[in-house]
């Protein structure tokens, strides 16, 4: 397999394109993809956590997704 690298100036035409596609993806966002990214996120930090942080706090490993998925409710998400 050939391995091939282009310099940026390449690519550069498309970058007006990149940036009406991502304009156009903000604007399709939902009220659930947004709900959706802010779960992800939380718990991606609950698992970078230790074990004894989260002891500390009085959570296993095992309890992280239902306990952001308790404590994530609509309207909600700045909290919690």
């Amino acid at each position: 397999m050939a391995f091939f690298d282009a310099p940026q100036t390449v690519f550069a035409p498309l970058r007006p394109f990149r940036q009406i596609a991502s304009a156009l993806g903000a604007l399709a966002d939902t009220p659930f993809a947004r709900r959706q990214r802010l779960i992800a996120a939380r718990i991606a930090a609950f698992r970078s956590l230790s074990d004894e942080e989260l002891a500390q706090m009085g959570l296993t490993r095992d309890a992280i997704v239902p306990y952001v998925f308790r404590t994530t409710r609509r309207g909600a998400q700045g909290r919690g």
